[in-house]
């Protein structure tokens, strides 16, 4: 097995969306402060998602393997991956435990996808406070990027007027 290597919380993402757009079996091995898993869930199809409706540092990532669900805080884990010639390994780990996700045989057109990831045209994450003196700097960062061709894709209304939105690019498959 190859060296896995860290990366961000948004590249993991982007590695499950393209799990989930490609219809990839993962399976998965939870381990706990021992060698042995705790458990392990055999290939199942993948859905994963991302909390957006608390502030950034308490955001998780949300993993589905068949009917399981998994929830891993962004700040408090560390992910690791590696791409093989035919699959894709994910290592989410914290101080107590780890999860390690392995595709089912991926297609070229799959692992390609994978290796694509462009940091730039990741989905935005904005939080606008209409109270804030951050407000006027939010709000133009919003135009600018719907100037570049983005779409709000998802809006929450957190009261107070504070309000968090997912900016990205439609039709693309974005963490």
């Amino acid at each position: 097995m190859s060296t896995l290597l860290p990366t961000t919380p948004a590249f993991a993402f982007h590695l499950f969306n393209v799990m989930q757009a490609h219809n990839v079996l993962c399976s998965l091995e939870l381990k706990g402060g021992q060698a042995d898993p705790l458990m392990g869930i055999s290939y199942q199809p993948v859905k994963v998602d991302r909390i957006l409706d608390c502030a950034p540092e308490d955001q998780s990532l949300i993993v589905n393997l068949g009917e399981a669900e998994f929830a891993f805080e962004l700040k408090r884990h560390r992910f690791d991956y590696v791409i093989s010639d035919h699959q894709v390994d994910i290592c989410i780990s914290s101080e107590t435990h780890a999860a390690w996700f392995s595709t089912a045989a991926m297609t070229k057109e799959a692992l390609d996808s994978a290796q694509q990831f462009d940091s730039e045209s990741d989905d935005k994450i904005i939080h606008m406070e209409v109270t804030s003196d951050d407000f006027e700097d939010a709000f133009q960062f919003l135009t600018n990027l719907i100037r570049e061709g983005r779409v709000i894709k998802s809006v929450k209304v957190l009261g107070d007027g504070n309000q968090v939105l997912m900016v990205g690019y439609v039709g693309k498959v974005c963490s």
